[in-house]
């Protein structure tokens, strides 16, 4: 399997599918604040932040469905597992947005 330009993650073995498109659309986002391309050590980290985004879909579906057939338990069972989830999700953005910004202030050439 070739890689994909700009150092972007697959998520399927098929380069083509919606998911990965939205994928790579979210990786060349990251790395453009990294200075263009996604850095080794934040590879892993952006994987399982796109998981746990699919994952929110997923559940947000859940969700809904739950609601329109009036399941309380399950609504309520799946808003908890939204409400640690989108912690999680909180959590790792916060640690790519600190792997950006120490990646591009390396790169800064102090003045005077």
């Amino acid at each position: 399997m070739r890689a994909l330009a700009g150092g972007v993650l697959r998520v399927s073995a098929d380069g083509r599918s919606a998911e990965q498109r939205r994928f790579s659309a979210h990786c060349r986002a990251y790395a453009e604040r990294c200075g263009g391309t996604v850095p080794a050590d934040a590879r892993t980290l952006l994987r399982e932040c796109w998981r746990v985004m699919l994952d929110l879909d997923r559940l947000n579906g859940d969700l809904d469905a739950a609601v329109a057939r009036r399941r309380r338990r399950d609504e309520r069972r799946i808003r908890r597992q939204l409400t640690i989830m989108r912690s999680q999700l909180f959590a790792f953005e916060r640690r790519l947005d600190e792997l950006a910004q120490q990646r591009t202030q390396g790169w800064a050439v102090p003045r005077g």
